[in-house]
């Protein structure tokens, strides 16, 4: 699927297709050459799995608004709502998540460090410093990135390095739209 419709500048991930646009204008038209491109492959579509014209959408674990992205409801529940992790496996599944849905902590790098370090440690003993950080990952999710226009006149990038982590931030018109 991805290759099939790649060159038509869409959101694709696996058989999912996501169609946006700046504008209405802009989103007709990618929606129109979708729809012929696939007619013309005979891809056909589930129209019960169609929706049409929404202002947000949940996508692969993201809400994506008018606004610009930010963690799914649904999916930050799932963390904030998680319990301490009881030992080294439940550690491990928590930093995946983590590292999936870093583009929405500030900062992640130097918060999960006392985890990663435990994850790494031939004994699990969890201490306040991993409590610690734990709490602040659960309330450090960001409202809202901006969507990155890459014909801004006012892009910028920051960066920062310590000796145990390295971050940058991307912003336009001083809204974040990534960070690491």
């Amino acid at each position: 699927m991805e290759e099939a419709f790649e060159n038509l500048n869409l959101g694709l991930i696996v058989d999912d297709i996501l169609i946006c646009g700046a504008d209405d204008r802009e989103h007709d038209e990618k929606l129109k050459a979708a729809l012929e491109f696939a007619r013309d492959k005979k891809v056909k579509f589930n129209q019960e799995k169609c929706v049409f014209g929404l202002e947000s959408i949940p996508y692969f674990e993201h809400l994506l608004i008018s606004e610009g992205i930010k963690p799914d409801p649904e999916k930050n529940r799932a963390i904030t709502d998680m319990p301490l992790p009881k030992n080294s496996e439940q550690l491990q599944k928590l930093l995946g998540m983590l590292n999936y849905l870093s583009r929405c902590i500030p900062n992640l790098s130097s918060l999960n460090k006392s985890l990663s370090e435990l994850a790494l440690a031939d004994e699990y003993k969890w201490k306040p410093a991993h409590e610690k950080a734990f709490s602040k990952i659960k309330s450090a999710f960001c409202s809202n990135l901006a969507y990155f226009d890459p014909t801004c006149e006012n892009i910028e990038i920051k960066v920062d390095a310590s000796k145990h982590s390295l971050g940058a931030v991307l912003a336009v018109d001083n809204n974040v739209v990534a960070f690491r």
